[in-house]
């Protein structure tokens, strides 16, 4: 028995890298379905390997499972840039697996957002005197934080 989720079958096959599940992979509610988290795993390993770059950080990622991911049989991870930037990009991966027509069907997507990455160094050093004069000197009208609420000064 293998203590990994999935074996990776084939990384170059037409519909994406093909995987072969493991009995790790099957869920409590069912042995013909898988959990949400290996299938989640491999997805965010899609979006991370997907044209990837030295200079950006996956951030926010979303999976959705469009019904039960079988255990058996064969399955395939592709991803792609839905979104290009210098900046910030969106990825999106996809996994399929074998229907019941035999065919290969979409059973979970993935997508996440690659936002590039800073030298925050100078940032997080930096003194905060605008802010600490701020809280000190509040402007009239504005405010004053007292306690979880914001009042009025008076």
């Amino acid at each position: 028995m293998s203590d990994s989720y999935y074996e990776l079958l084939d990384a170059a096959d037409e519909l994406g890298e093909k995987f072969l599940a493991t009995d790790m992979v099957r869920s409590t509610w069912s042995a013909a379905i898988q959990h949400a988290a290996p299938v989640s795993a491999l997805l965010v390993r899609g979006l991370e390997r997907c044209e990837q770059r030295n200079d950006t950080r996956l951030s926010r990622v979303m999976v959705d499972l469009l019904g039960g991911v079988p255990a058996e049989g064969d399955l395939w991870v592709r991803s792609r840039i839905e979104r290009s930037g210098k900046q910030i990009e969106l990825v999106s991966a996809e996994m399929l697996a074998v229907g019941p027509d035999g065919e290969p069907r979409p059973v979970a997507t993935a997508s996440g957002w690659r936002l590039k990455t800073v030298d925050a160094a100078e940032i997080i050093h930096a003194p905060c005197t605008a802010v600490a004069a701020a809280v000190r000197d509040p402007q009239p009208g504005i405010g004053r934080q007292v306690g979880p609420q914001l009042r009025p000064q008076r």
